[in-house]
């Protein structure tokens, strides 16, 4: 009985000390917690949910392929910027300013002064780490964003524990503030196991804004995001949480804001969208272009003289093609073109891709080859990753021309991104490759801020492509969000972002 006893005390014992010396915890891979992380509990009294488009990719703000109106928003949100809407961060910068330079080569320099306190929000301080990654990716990675000022970049140096970084440039950029924003956190990407096109295509993981992304939820179309607990600005995000939805029809949409459910969608309408929203009582309503638009592009290397590509143009009908990639006739907004005069050619084959994950591109793409068959032209369809398309399918000349949406930023940067002679193999913003010596001393003169160039005249005389569609967005404010003002016509756009680049700001309201 007694040796009884003494098992059943050191059992409990050895229990006891299992629970009071637990092990250590597992250690989550970069990321991993975002993803798996329960959703929380809806209608939260600290908490908004918003309705978004489905997401057609990933979540990287300086990628073609994944630039999306809340893309761009989310990247506001939680990635970090030198300079906003041409104002310097002070959250994140303490200075930006030209600085002479001495070494041989450099026609400008910028030093960045980095704060202190900024730091990811897993506590990895903000360095000149950071600017070296963006740098470096922009210029070696195909299909990117406005390109054309960090190709200007010939150095970058750091000092002071990296929170100095001064830029040096081989060429002037006079708009040198639209560059290094949306910084990314390299101290997780740097060892080179991922590229650049596929490092955010999960989830953000790690923030240095108002917000971190909690949860990716793909299948049930929501992307949670909590406040940056680690965030050292002065003004943190009013809301704790904000819980983005994926609407994916019109009449789910007029239910989850009638219902109380989402106080604010940001949405490409459909067909009666607008209609029916504004029919809603206590709702406003407001629609606006993003600085973006639906192109076929042609590819250079393949469809090399104006005639060849003036013989597809003169065969598409744009109105039509729109319609069919926005999945609407109401509300569309087709881009005015007017190709030069001169004879056209009839190619003998014309293959176009587009990204199998954007809908609307792949939609025209395929449209546009059912209409040149229909007019004894052999052609036809390829779809792919965007990556491929623009890193080998365009440059070995395996495709003949590209449906993908393009920035339409009215600024230097965006125009010699569009149009300088490609600077590698792969096609980066240039996605026509085409190469004019005498233009680019023009386009390199207007980065300098020496003379004004116009992108849509070169287009149009060199027949560079059909432009299909503008991206309309429309915004609904319901009931329970307070803004930046009772008027939603008076909240700012932030393109190419949107309403959406603000909601740091918001508060609920249950009155």
């Amino acid at each position: 009985m007694k040796r009884l006893s003494l098992v059943v005390f050191l059992a409990c014992t050895l229990l006891v000390g299992c629970a009071a010396s637990p092990g250590p915890p597992p250690v989550a891979e970069p990321g991993e917690e975002q993803k798996q992380e329960a959703e929380p509990k809806k209608n939260t009294a600290d908490s908004i949910e918003i309705g978004i488009d489905p997401i057609k990719n990933g979540f990287n703000p300086h990628l073609l392929a994944d630039d999306s109106a809340f893309v761009q928003s989310l990247a506001s949100l939680v990635l970090p910027s030198t300079f906003v809407n041409g104002e310097m961060d002070t959250a994140v910068l303490e200075k930006a300013e030209e600085i002479p330079s001495t070494e041989p080569g450099v026609a400008q320099s910028i030093r960045y002064v980095i704060r202190k306190e900024a730091q990811w929000s897993d506590g990895t301080p903000i360095t000149g780490a950071d600017f070296q990654y963006l740098w470096r990716n922009m210029v070696t990675t195909p299909g990117v964003v406005d390109p054309a000022g960090y190709e200007s970049v010939m150095q970058i140096r750091s000092s002071n524990s990296g929170k100095t970084v001064d830029v040096d440039f081989r060429r002037k950029v006079a708009d040198w503030k639209l560059l290094f924003n949306h910084l990314v956190p390299s101290h997780l990407f740097s060892t080179g196991t991922e590229s650049f096109a596929s490092v955010l295509d999960d989830v953000v993981p790690a923030s240095a804004g108002r917000y971190m992304v909690r949860t990716v939820d793909r299948n049930r179309g929501v992307v949670t995001l909590t406040r940056n607990d680690r965030y050292w600005g002065k003004r943190p995000a009013v809301t704790e949480m904000l819980v983005f939805r994926e609407i994916r029809s019109q009449p789910q949409g007029r239910q989850m804001v009638r219902s109380g459910q989402v106080g604010f969608l940001d949405l490409t309408p459909s067909e009666v969208s607008i209609a029916v929203y504004e029919l809603m009582p206590k709702t406003q309503l407001r629609t606006f272009q993003r600085e973006s638009r639906l192109e076929l592009t042609f590819n250079t290397v393949t469809m090399h003289t104006p005639e060849l590509r003036r013989g597809v143009v003169q065969r598409v009908d744009r109105q039509a093609i729109a319609e069919i990639a926005a999945g609407r006739r109401t509300d569309i907004s087709v881009p005015e073109f007017h190709a030069s005069a001169g004879g056209d050619e009839v190619p003998h084959r014309v293959r176009i891709a587009a990204d199998a994950a954007d809908d609307a591109a792949a939609s025209a793409a395929a449209s546009i080859v059912d209409m040149l068959r229909g007019q004894d032209v052999n052609a036809e369809v390829v779809l792919s990753d965007f990556n491929e398309i623009t890193g080998r399918l365009l440059p070995e000349g395996r495709v003949d021309a590209v449906v993908s949406w393009q920035r339409t930023t009215p600024s230097a940067v965006t125009t010699a991104s569009r149009f300088l002679c490609p600077q590698t193999a792969e096609r980066a913003g240039n996605l026509s490759g085409v190469c004019d010596q005498a233009f680019d001393e023009q386009l390199t003169a207007a980065l300098a801020g020496q003379r004004a160039v116009d992108g849509a005249q070169f287009y149009a005389e060199q027949v560079l492509g059909i432009p299909l569609l503008e991206d309309t967005r429309v915004e609904v404010l319901g009931v329970g969000i307070v803004g930046p003002n009772a008027a939603l016509d008076q909240w700012p756009t932030n393109q190419p972002a949107g309403a959406l680049a603000t909601a740091a700001t918001w508060r609920r309201s249950d009155e």
